[in-house]
């Protein structure tokens, strides 16, 4: 918002009454120092430059009231504490204090509630905001998990069409009409979204990294996924069922260097069924937080 700034503003501080114990004038710290709306945080509202100066002026003017009240007052008990008609005199000053005190109070007074009232709006808005962000976390994580028992159908099934650097592999669901080709290497049978991603892994290091989805099989997960997530794609639940980080699902990840003196794996002929002993899905390498482990997609 145009002329805007971020008013730090410091804890309450003040200064006891010296004719009324437990009584305590109290003004607010201003800082000097200003940023954009953007840096809003504990401790600061949002004003204008204008507003800003006048808050540290009433501040001042403040203080100054209270400490020369003070002054005065010790002052003149210092000087007649022991002289004829000094109780009196004494008494006088008390009133002129509480008198110069209250005036100070109640002149600082708009400052003062208009500053807490800031305070009180921006800590509302910060519980809002952190209820919303809860909202929004539990409902992610209930997409997620949506979104893997999904993947925990076995459905899925894959198939190499051509050879050398045109083979390609197709990627169908056994429970939906395909037109993949019969006959060539293909999965033995169902397997679910890791078994899946484990076997397409397997096929990119030999080289078969061109991945295909049938396009039943992608309006049939969309279709399931539509159920919980108002954004379904084929994306979004390919991220949150693979272990890897996968840029696209038809784009492989750079291969991993195996460690010494361990074999690949199974060949993902015969790949299916296995363990997801790693605690289950969505529990892999995807880079960064955020609904979509990396994808670009509408609506969040």
């Amino acid at each position: 918002m145009t002329g805007k700034i971020v008013i730090r503003v410091g804890g309450l501080g003040g200064y006891g009454s010296d004719v009324e114990p437990g009584t305590f004038h109290e003004y607010y710290h201003v800082d000097g120092l200003s940023g954009s709306s953007e840096s809003l945080g504990r401790g600061a509202v949002e004003g204008t430059q204008e507003e800003r100066q006048q808050w540290q002026a009433a501040g001042r003017a403040f203080q100054e009231t209270l400490l020369d009240a003070s002054r005065r007052l010790h002052r003149i008990r210092r000087r007649w504490r022991r002289l004829p008609g000094g109780r009196r005199r004494t008494e006088r000053a008390r009133q002129e204090y509480r008198e110069r005190t209250e005036r100070a109070t109640e002149a600082y007074r708009p400052v003062r509630e208009e500053i807490e009232r800031r305070l009180a709006w921006h800590r509302a808005e910060e519980k809002r905001k952190e209820a919303e962000h809860q909202a929004w976390r539990r409902a992610y994580e209930e997409r997620q998990e949506r979104h893997r028992a999904v993947g925990g159908q076995e459905v899925w099934g894959w198939a190499v069409t051509g050879e050398g650097e045109s083979a390609e592999v197709i990627v169908f669901r056994h429970d939906v009409p395909t037109d993949v080709p019969p006959g060539g290497r293909r999965s033995e049978q169902p397997l679910d979204a890791r078994e899946l991603e484990s076997a397409l892994l397997e096929l990119a290091r030999e080289g078969v990294t061109a991945i295909v989805w049938d396009e039943a099989a992608r309006d049939a997960l969309v279709a399931e996924c539509a159920a919980f997530d108002p954004y379904p794609s084929l994306d979004i639940w390919w991220s949150a069922v693979t272990r890897r980080y996968w840029r696209s699902p038809q784009e492989p990840p750079e291969q991993r260097p195996e460690p010494r003196g361990r074999s690949s794996g199974a060949s993902p002929g015969t790949s299916h069924h296995s363990s997801h002993g790693d605690g289950g899905y969505g529990g892999g390498d995807h880079g960064g937080g955020g609904y979509g482990g990396g994808f670009s997609f509408g609506g969040y």
